[in-house]
């Protein structure tokens, strides 16, 4: 059976026994062994990265398929749909009709649904077209002509197959304004609104065996930017209640040199769009070797007047992104966009090198700013793919960022996500590139960054480098609230500024919420810094956050004299217990040296139960922190956070022993019983004895 963390070449299989959690094979290992670890691809197309002219060259080599794992990204299916709304997804009696070019009742409400077949390379676009036999040969055209929109009480769907080469495609319409509400389970936390009878775009089934593309290799249904086209898709405030499923979009942006290029854009007036649910897709060379730009996204939800609301994006492999994936810029004012929801995606990047784009050799996966709520991105791998291209490595803009999270955004959880090569994994800040007013201005607030691998092997990050990165603002309207981090596992190979820095500040007024770190594990050296930061070590504003909880964390992998954890101030209201911290570091307490725990205790009044010893891990190198089964370090180091948090990185429950594990990792109470020594990490799987106090 497949184990937890573990490739599988049968991604169906979705009943698999679970394995005892006390043999951990390493996901970072399997993951170097797989197809991302191949010699690097030619990096000769640059034409279209700097504004290159004339004739597109012949496509380059792609990077190598990222690999499928069984808990984070994309999960091929052959069919994404619940068309009877029972909750079970990919019936084939039930949900696999759509676009058979026989069932005209797919999802058997009584009413026959306006079913629309499109062939791009053997269609007509004349009328009469859009029948199984006589199809349209253009999607627009469909749409605009032969969809009369959901006023007849019947949804438009459109079934397209093979090769169709158009840009900016529009719905004609939406759906029928009815949604169904399913309730959040697994990783969410938001019960989701989705379209109950959307207009529809969607990979013809040919063969009607109810298999879907991109999953199914006997049906094709692509669309193609490969003749210099730059973005697919453009939504209004005309497009609510819609779904888009199981095609494939490549080459969008790829081979332009326009400022406005990628996926999916949702334009920039109008008055709201609403249910919007996209999933099963390929995006293949999506902005691939551009140089990032405002608009150079592979989703882009930039809006003035236009509100968003329950926009899902689902189930997507995403390779050789370049540009960013996901920005938004919402208006400055109320009420709020969202929520939004991204789930089991694949990414790898592929932008411009910075040899050719300097600053613009970038590639952000989520960066919004502005009055956006309720943003969900879950069980995901986002891979920044640097063996295949080179980002800005120091100073200025980020390389490579997972999520930032700007000014005036609120209700954000980040959870299961796995994260590679990254320069940062979570920043969060007061302030935003765009210029807001302060008319209705509001905190950043309530940021989750929860159950993630952040793992780096780039050496070359250099100023700025850190896992998590809380900063502040200066105008009264730029604020950090409550940010919540906990049970990360959290790893460079490299030297970083630090693992977690918290040095949000403000010279106008007080500092709302609190910053909360716990049960996180933090390895790796630092260069700069310290593995943990409480202030600004630059210069401290005016106001800080005073309340700042600090429990169960781990620091480890320090070289000697390095510092476990810098405050250049003493919070008012300072909670912190139950750490482990690296016995070769040292503490720097309200700026000022203390030396080693004892006076760190002293000076803070708090960490009376943290200590210093060496954890056992399965594997540091390998970004793998789950605990070996002969540690004695973290076991029961840790205090009760049960108000915080209830489960480990692995959702399973806290306190399975004496008391609390320290870090990310819980062991059961019973493992260690069998266990021997890991092979493949000798150094970490043998240590683990108690050093000093």
């Amino acid at each position: 059976m497949p184990a937890k963390f573990q490739l599988t070449d049968n991604p169906q299989c979705t009943g698999c026994a679970p394995r005892k959690k006390s043999v951990r094979p390493s996901l970072p290992s399997v993951l170097r062994e797989s197809a991302l670890g191949v010699a690097l691809v030619s990096l000769s197309l640059l034409w279209t990265a700097c504004g290159g002219g004339g004739p597109p060259p012949e496509p380059a080599e792609l990077s190598p398929e990222p690999p499928i794992t069984l808990r984070f990204g994309y999960q091929p299916r052959a069919c994404g749909f619940d068309l009877d709304d029972d909750g079970v997804i990919g019936e084939e009696q039930d949900d696999c009709k759509i676009c058979d070019g026989q069932t005209s009742d797919p999802d058997g409400d009584g009413v026959d649904e306006d079913m629309i077949y499109i062939d791009c390379e053997a269609g007509t676009d004349a009328g009469g077209c859009g029948t199984p036999d006589n199809p349209c040969g253009t999607i627009q055209y469909a749409w605009s002509k032969v969809a009369d929109g959901a006023g007849d009480g019947a949804e438009d769907i459109l079934c397209f197959r093979n090769i169709c080469q158009e840009e900016n495609i529009h719905p004609q319409g939406g759906g029928l304004p009815k949604a169904k509400t399913v309730a959040a389970s697994g990783h969410q936390e938001r019960d989701w609104e989705y379209p109950s009878d959307p207009a529809m775009l969607v990979g013809w089934d040919s063969d009607a065996d109810g298999r879907y593309p991109p999953y199914d290799g006997d049906d094709v249904a692509i669309l193609d930017g490969g003749e210099g086209l730059s973005r697919a898709f453009r939504l209004g405030d005309d497009n609510s209640y819609l779904e888009l499923a199981h095609f494939t979009t490549r080459d969008y942006g790829r081979y332009t040199t326009k400022g406005d290029t990628g996926w999916l854009k949702v334009e920039l007036d109008g008055t709201k769009l609403s249910h919007v649910f996209a999933h099963d897709h390929e995006l293949v060379a999506i902005n691939m070797d551009r140089a990032s730009g405002r608009e150079i996204s592979t989703v882009h939800l930039s809006t003035d007047t236009l509100r968003l609301h329950w926009l899902e994006f689902s189930n997507l492999m995403v390779r050789d992104n370049g540009g960013a994936f996901a920005l938004g810029a919402a208006p400055g004012e109320p009420p709020a966009l969202g929520p939004f929801r991204w789930q089991h995606i694949t990414r790898t990047a592929h932008s411009c090198s910075v040899g050719d784009c300097e600053d613009g050799a970038n590639s952000l996966d989520f960066a919004f700013s502005g009055y956006v709520s309720g943003v969900e991105v879950l069980d995901s791998a986002w891979y920044a793919n640097i063996e295949h291209w080179r980002p800005k490595a120091a100073g200025g803009i980020s390389g490579s960022a997972f999520a930032t999270v700007a000014q005036f955004n609120q209700d954000w959880l980040l959870r299961n996500n796995y994260i590679v090569d990254h320069k940062n994994g979570l920043i969060v800040r007061g302030a935003a590139a765009r210029e807001y007013d302060a008319r209705a201005p509001r905190p950043v607030d309530n940021i989750n960054f929860d159950r993630n691998i952040f793992w780096n092997t780039f050496e070359p990050w250099k100023y700025g480098d850190a896992a998590v990165d809380i900063r502040g603002g200066d105008p009264l309207h730029e604020l950090v609230g409550t940010v919540t981090v906990s049970n990360n596992f959290l790893t460079s190979t490299t030297p970083w500024d630090a693992c977690i820095e918290v040095r949000p500040g403000n010279d106008e007024q007080p500092l709302p919420g609190q910053v909360t770190v716990v049960n996180n594990t933090c390895s790796g050296p630092v260069d700069r810094y310290a593995a943990i930061v409480i202030g600004n070590p630059e210069e401290n504003k005016l106001y800080v956050q005073q309340n700042v909880t600090f429990l169960n964390n781990v620091v480890h992998g320090l070289a000697p004299q390095q510092t476990n954890l810098l405050a250049t101030y003493v919070p008012s209201n300072w909670r912190s217990d139950g750490n482990v911290y690296d016995e070769n570091g040292t503490f720097r307490w309200a700026d000022d040296y203390t030396g080693k725990l004892d006076n760190f205790q002293f000076l803070s009044a708090g960490d009376a139960h943290s200590r210093f010893c060496a954890p056992a891990f399965v594997s540091a190198a390998r970004g793998d922190l789950h605990l070996s089964p002969l540690d004695t370090c973290l076991r029961d180091a840790g205090v009760d956070a049960s108000e915080i948090i209830q489960v480990d990185i692995d959702d399973e429950p806290r306190g399975q022993g004496a008391g609390w594990d320290a870090g990310a990792d819980e062991l059961p109470a019973d493992a260690g019983a069998d266990a021997v020594p890991q092979d493949e990490d000798t150094e970490d799987a043998t240590a683990g004895s108690e050093t000093s106090q």
